[in-house]
């Protein structure tokens, strides 16, 4: 129903204002223990039979309340006749958050030592009574303080004069506040003596916010339509909240978003930038493995056009057979086309190839004869030269050398 604590709450908002105290001298009080199994969901139509009972007015004319102990075995019945109260503090009843007798603490909170307690609110010094067995207060006496007849600044806190001030000191409720997890918050004073200073007490802190409606003094239907007003704010101001946080990620995603187009924009444009660079060195690695291969390979087009041409100029140093295109394949097959002066000369330069020893002929010439000269294909397979041959040739550029 309500615990203590000594700690200042953070994130707490001040709602002094708008929880509203009832004189406790305008009440009448019952402190009674219920039936024997009786539900929770019971005790207000008891409460309401019980002040029937009680009341020499009707239940039109009260507003009341009721407080039950943590057990649910006990229950104090609080009741004030509505024309008692002063019509303009009614006026603010309906805007209050809370309207609560001015002696609330004393029903939530029994003294750790002695039998009675009291406390100051509303303009009225209220001392409760207790006895062994009952959690909650007997009976309760009043007394209501008159205000000093001087400007509201200048009346500061009301204090008891000295026959009425209590041998044990009284309490004060210095503030009330909503925690951040939606309980109400008492902070508490003692005023030991007419000349000491307040002395803060333990926060009375209720988390169940059903005890503050029941003690709740207004019409009960007001109570249950205020609760689910409240109840739907709430929903729609945790809906609101949910709203704005999923915006908020969405708005982050979208910036993340663009942010990372961008990104892959800047990224895009400096791989287009480097392609070319990237290219030219691509081609230039493609082009070292091809003459690495050709380096490395048996195949050898340089040579073979090397020897072509070499037997072309022993034979016909003054002219006589052009190249015009020279095809090459990995067997060594090569296919000369060129043009002569006539017939002779393509089949001296055939002849010539055959007995270099470095070609074969894999088909006889091909000869096309137009006024005065030839066009001729050869096709024929160059010869490597043999380790022998090689070393051969290697000896007399030694002796040479040697010379």
């Amino acid at each position: 129903m309500a615990a203590e604590t000594t700690d200042q709450a953070k994130d707490t908002v001040e709602v002094s204002a708008a929880v509203s105290y009832v004189s406790g001298h305008l009440f009448f009080t019952r402190t009674l223990e219920l039936p024997e199994g009786m539900l929770a969901a019971d005790v207000p139509s008891f409460v309401e039979l019980t002040l029937e009972e009680m009341s020499p007015f009707s239940l039109e004319q009260l507003a009341w309340g009721y407080v039950l102990d943590n057990s649910s075995r006990w229950v104090c019945i609080m009741a004030v006749c509505r024309p008692r109260v002063p019509p303009t503090e009614q006026a603010e009843w309906d805007a209050a958050l809370y309207v609560l007798p001015s002696f609330l603490p004393l029903l939530l909170r029994r003294p750790s030592q002695g039998k009675q307690q009291c406390i100051l609110e509303a303009d009225c010094l209220t001392t409760a009574y207790y006895e062994d067995g009952c959690p909650l207060p007997v009976r309760f006496t009043h007394r209501p303080l008159p205000r000093p007849e001087v400007e509201e600044e200048e009346a500061g806190e009301l204090v008891p004069p000295a026959e009425a001030f209590p041998a044990t000191g009284y309490l004060r409720i210095a503030t009330a506040r909503e925690g951040k997890d939606g309980e109400l918050l008492f902070a508490l004073q003692h005023i030991d003596s007419p000349e000491a200073e307040p002395s803060p007490m333990p926060d009375l802190r209720i988390e169940n916010l059903d005890t503050l409606w029941t003690a709740d003094v207004r019409d009960p239907g007001f109570k249950q339509q205020e609760r689910k007003a409240r109840k739907l704010a709430g929903g729609l101001w945790k809906g609101m909240l949910a709203a704005a946080i999923l915006a908020l990620v969405f708005f982050l995603g979208g910036v993340g978003l663009i942010a990372l187009q961008q990104w892959q924009g800047s990224r895009l444009e400096r791989i287009a930038r480097q392609a070319p660079e990237v290219e030219a060195l691509e081609l230039k690695e493609q082009n070292l493995n091809d003459l690495k291969q050709f380096a490395g390979s048996p195949f050898q087009p340089f040579k073979i056009l090397e020897a072509l041409n070499q037997v072309r100029l022993e034979k016909f140093m003054n002219g006589g057979i052009e190249f015009d295109t020279v095809r090459l394949n990995k067997d060594n097959e090569i296919l000369v086309s060129g043009y002569a002066g006539n017939i002779g000369e393509v089949n001296r330069y055939a002849d010539a190839l055959i007995a270099s020893g470095r070609f074969e002929a894999m088909s006889p010439p091909e000869y096309q004869t137009s006024s005065n000269r030839t066009s001729f294909k050869l096709r024929m397979r160059y010869l490597p030269p043999t380790e022998s041959a090689t070393t051969a040739q290697s000896e007399p550029q030694a002796e040479e050398s040697d010379a």
